[in-house]
């Protein structure tokens, strides 16, 4: 792609008559034809709008997390806190340790023997990260 791309052709709409066409188009009071017509929309935005194929379609992108956000910042706590009191660990015994809480939590995981997968404690070291650095 060009380094210094511009688009040719400028929006004719904004952001509330594309909402107004589009729910109009979904009570149906409005085909998509009338409404690209009446509000000068593509009906091909349109379209991509009512059925969701363009745009955010969930707040978080992503598969779902095991634990909440308030059980991650804890467990990180904890984690932190032996890395200052000298006990850096590695990531398996970052697993087992996470086991271990689910155990004694009675938590429900997707995880086979309430061990955490490699996926899971990638996205876990990010998130961890980014609390200790904010």
């Amino acid at each position: 792609m060009v380094r210094n791309y511009k688009r040719k052709k400028e929006k004719t709409y904004c952001c509330e008559t594309l909402l107004e066409a589009v729910r109009l188009v979904k009570q149906k009071q409005l085909t998509s034809y009338a409404a690209a017509e009446r509000f000068n929309i593509p009906r091909s935005t349109i379209i991509s709008h009512v059925y969701a194929t363009r745009g955010q379609k969930q707040a978080n992108p992503g598969k779902n997390t095991v634990f909440s956000r308030s059980c991650e910042q804890e467990i990180s706590s904890y984690l932190h806190i032996m890395e200052k009191n000298g006990f850096p660990l590695t990531s398996k015994e970052v697993k087992a340790l996470v086991s271990e809480y689910i155990k004694r939590n009675g938590i429900v995981t997707p995880f086979r023997e309430d061990m955490p997968f490699r996926e899971d404690m990638i996205g876990f070291v990010v998130f961890a990260r980014e609390t200790v650095y904010r």
